[in-house]
């Protein structure tokens, strides 16, 4: 149970118990799905993959968040289980077979972000769940309609990763981005700053809505280290840990080179400024 997700086991049942009568709810199944457990507990990915050379000096940051959304979390849940009420009890009538959901998200849309960036080159990597769509036997369509992708990026271009279909397509040859230009930026200003993650970031806006940038660190990433962001549209997002100047495997910005992948080498790929 990640810290943005916790609720006291007393509280989140007396919840339960006002907002879903007649529905059994599980303490434990309430507070997660084991999708949702599965993203928010997985390994960072330069754990996952080691510290096999060679390694580059990266910084990095895991960002968890939710959108709200309008109707909100708690409104869109409750009408899933009406809906998932109204299934079952639609079945029952004509004898049609019933698997009806044993575990409930705490959250029906939710995204990790795993982001590295060094002084040439960016991965970040998204593993997102949307729940709300049934099956026709009642239960959820599994699993959690999730996704995990990753976007390699650099100033020679993108690289879009699917980590499930195993597929990249884009500028996603490694030494064309270990060989990009390095990005000239100036220093940020700090004079509206906050601490996320144990780091002080400057805030901002831009298309993301209103974001926190890290200000430190010896090396100069070629993009910004973003702590959080957030907006109505796009939900909010906040880092749970992030570092500084870390050694890291370069496996880490390729994980479409270590096997199993098909890849479509698209030169000049949405190169970015």
């Amino acid at each position: 149970m990640t810290v943005l997700g916790m609720r006291s086991r007393r509280s989140r049942l007396a919840w339960c118990a006002a907002l879903l009568a007649g529905l059994i709810c599980a303490g434990s199944a309430w507070a997660e799905t084991a999708l949702e457990k599965k993203i928010h507990d997985e390994a960072a990915p330069h754990l996952a993959v080691g510290s096999s050379e060679p390694t580059v000096v990266a910084h990095f940051a895991t960002l968890i968040g939710f959108i709200e959304g309008n109707p909100g979390n708690a409104a869109r849940l409750q009408a899933l289980h009406e809906t998932v009420e109204r299934c079952v009890a639609y079945r029952r009538g004509i004898g049609a077979p019933i698997h009806a959901p044993t575990e409930w998200p705490e959250h029906l849309n939710g995204t990790r972000e795993d982001l590295y960036v060094t002084d040439r080159f960016a991965i970040t990597y998204f593993h997102s769940w949307i729940y709300g769509a049934l099956n026709p036997d009642c239960s959820h369509q599994s699993p959690g309609d999730e996704q995990h992708t990753a976007v390699l990026k650099s100033r020679a271009g993108l690289c879009r990763i699917d980590l499930i279909a195993k597929t990249a397509k884009g500028q996603c040859d490694m030494d064309t981005h270990r060989n990009a230009r390095l990005r000239s930026s100036a220093p940020i200003a700090r004079d509206a700053t906050a601490q996320v993650a144990g780091l002080r970031c400057q805030l901002l806006s831009d298309v993301l809505g209103d974001i926190c940038v890290a200000t430190d660190g010896r090396m100069t990433p070629t993009f910004p280290l973003v702590l959080s962001h957030g907006s109505a549209l796009r939900g909010s997002m906040k880092a749970v840990r992030a570092a500084l100047d870390i050694a890291v495997s370069e496996r880490t910005f390729a994980p479409h080179l270590q096997g199993g992948f098909s890849v479509q080498e698209v030169k000049n790929s949405a190169a970015r400024p």
